[in-house]
């Protein structure tokens, strides 16, 4: 399965490069219109459907729609924007093929059970609706009929992911081709229900050539790299974790240090201030120890991976990056050094990347900043929410989308920067180890659901993992 997330403008020279290869562009379309009719036919069971229709192309996959769902016997109502002889290129020879009656959008009103077909508006809509076009939408949503959209729900900007105040929310979004970015950034991931991506004709070869700016995150990016244990494998050889332990916030700390250790460290360590040790020590599981920070250091020299910053920091030292990956945290994100190196991560949320005083004049979308902030530290970043982004300095992002909501609550930070350092722990390259650990923490989420708590997700892991490696 492609997991690409492309531009419009990627899409456009993918497109263009299929037609220049020889396949007509009316003829992407009719592939289109067939998949989103094939969709349509699967997944509703109504005999009624309304297709609306815009002036450009999104318009003319729609009147392509109706063609085939009146072969089926299906009832059809099709509603154009424009008149038939308004339109141009390829919606206008899709319209004049059309075999339903095309009425004018000014004449629609929802019909009970009818399922609406959303074709008004493509992936390069920007901006607000017209008075008029509100007044139709607003008709939809009172309706409450079940909507397919065409490509992406109309005010959706493919581009951005921005919406439009009125965009429609479909139940299912056919695409073609390839995920656009605003199909997979918030709040236009939000409109866009369940994803239909249909092959239309346009090869691997043209996508690869046109480019893309982003994978959707997805095991089969990262699985053949995931840290296997084998019967000769020993706890040494599984690498030794340091989690730099909060001052006050203790739970930070258990939940990162759970986390860690249930994603594969041989050994975690948890380095606490002398006034919270105790605490520490009582409340910390078994198998996960405990130091003071100050007595006998010489252990540390084995360490494989840190993290410093989750529930706060002790000291506004800051560790010596050079020597082993570190994921920087929280309150330690205000005192990093400039320039990391390409093995550390950092992981902010997005109030917290904006506080960041090198990244404070990124514009752009969510994938635009995460990939400049990530050059300008020279460091992996995942810069978290519910469209987590994870960059590199060499120009590698995904987008993950393997998300859940049940996630936004405190302390799942916490864990997930845990689950990170436990993976680089292991050896994994610190993009790959970002990638697997935002994946699981979300299929965590999933596995959880409703009143999912932070150290929910820490006893669900091994469940996830599991899961992942069944299948591998």
């Amino acid at each position: 399965m492609p997991h690409e997330i492309l531009t419009n403008e990627q899409m456009k020279t993918a497109d263009d490069l299929a037609i220049a290869s020889g396949i007509p562009g009316f003829k992407l379309m009719q592939h289109a219109g067939e998949a989103v009719a094939k969709r349509l036919l699967k997944s509703t069971e109504s005999d009624v459907y309304q297709i609306l229709c815009g002036p450009g192309n999104n318009g003319g996959d729609g009147f392509i729609v109706a063609n085939h769902l009146k072969k089926e016997r299906k009832e059809v109502h099709v509603y154009s924007m424009f008149p038939v002889s308004a339109l141009g290129g390829d919606a206008k020879k899709a319209a004049d093929k059309c075999a339903v009656k095309i009425q004018s959008l000014e004449t629609f009103e929802p019909i009970l059970d009818a399922v609406i077909v959303d074709a008004l508006f493509g992936t390069g809509f920007r901006g607000d609706f017209t008075p008029e076009i509100n007044d139709i939408l607003d008709r939809i949503k009172s309706a409450g009929n079940k909507i397919i959209a065409v490509d992406i729900p109309s005010g959706v900007n493919g581009a951005t992911g921005e919406a439009a105040k009125n965009s429609l929310k479909a139940d299912i979004t056919v695409t073609f081709a390839r995920k656009k970015l605003g199909h997979c950034l918030y709040p236009g991931r939000g409109y866009c229900g369940k994803f239909d991506v249909a092959d239309i004709g346009i090869r691997d070869s043209f996508i690869r050539k046109a480019g893309y700016i982003a994978y959707e995150n997805h095991p089969d990016l990262w699985l053949p790299s995931f840290p296997r244990k084998t019967g000769s494998t020993h706890k040494y050889m599984c690498g030794s974790a340091l989690i730099n332990a909060a001052p006050e916030m203790t739970g930070a700390t258990r939940m990162a240090a759970t986390g860690c250790a249930r994603m594969g460290a041989g050994i975690t360590n948890v380095l606490s201030p002398q006034a919270t040790y105790d605490i520490y020590r009582s409340t910390l599981p078994a198998h996960i120890i405990t130091r003071p920070d100050n007595q006998d250091m010489s252990w540390i020299d084995k360490i494989t991976a840190g993290l410093i910053g989750s529930g706060g920091i002790s000291s506004s030292t800051f560790p010596d990056i050079q020597k082993c990956p570190y994921v920087i945290d929280a309150d330690a994100l205000a005192i990093m050094p400039d320039k990391l190196n390409p093995q550390c991560v950092i992981t902010p949320h997005e109030g917290e990347f904006k506080r960041i005083q090198q990244f404070q004049s990124l514009s752009g979308t969510k994938v635009d900043m995460a990939l400049e902030a990530a050059k300008l530290i020279n460091a992996v970043v995942v810069l978290k929410g519910a469209d987590t982004v994870v960059a590199h300095p060499d120009g590698r992002c995904v987008v993950n989308t393997h998300s859940s909501p049940y996630l936004a609550t405190a302390g799942t930070g916490d864990v997930l920067a845990g689950m990170i350092t436990g993976l680089l722990a292991q050896g994994v390259e610190s993009f790959d180890a970002a990638c697997m650990g935002v994946w699981i923490h979300g299929d965590c989420g999933h596995r959880l659901g409703a009143g999912l708590v932070a150290t929910d997700i820490t006893d669900i892991i091994s469940q996830s993992l599991n899961g992942l490696l069944a299948n591998a």
